[in-house]
């Protein structure tokens, strides 16, 4: 390989590299600038970053005890006019188990080991916009006393609980 050659394949590489790093600044300064989605600034919250990804926040609330399908629907009851409720999901204990059913399809050992009394009845919550999952959650926690386990979920990207 000659000097020229050389050279030439030094700049050749010099250029290449100068280039993909105009795109890589560019690209960066269009991501942190929030270009490219409304024009508007990015989104600066959870729960709008969760938003503008297509999701929601949510807030799940599981009753496992003997009465759980009683005890969360009157839970929902008791929540559809709460003005930091935007949407409620049920699932009874047997929508719970044949859901189970279907996700370890291919698992007969989980399936052998699952019992349907075994399985929560839940309420899938979709906070109002102004309320966080995490403060929901808390607030739930002490009024909800027959709930057995009570988790804020920042970002669910399925459909929304009613569906």
């Amino acid at each position: 390989m000659s000097v020229r050659n050389s050279r030439r394949r030094v700049r050749v590489v010099g250029a290449v590299g100068l280039a993909v790093l105009v795109v890589v600044a560019a690209t960066l300064v269009i991501v942190l600038s929030g270009g490219g989605s409304d024009g508007g600034p990015p989104p600066t919250s959870a729960a709008e970053r969760c938003r503008a990804a297509g999701g929601y926040p949510e807030v799940q609330v599981d009753f496992v005890n003997a009465t759980a399908d009683d005890a969360m629907r009157l839970a929902a009851r008791t929540l559809r006019d709460d003005p930091r409720v935007a949407e409620i999901g049920e699932r009874s204990r047997e929508q719970t188990y044949d859901r189970f059913k279907k996700l370890y399809a291919d698992k007969p050992e989980m399936l052998e080991a699952a019992r349907l009394e075994a399985m929560p009845a839940s309420l899938m919550i979709r906070p109002a916009d102004d309320v966080s999952p995490e403060r929901l959650a808390d607030d739930l926690r002490a009024e909800l006393t027959t709930a057995d386990r009570v988790d804020a979920l920042p970002c669910v990207r399925a459909a929304p609980p009613s569906q």
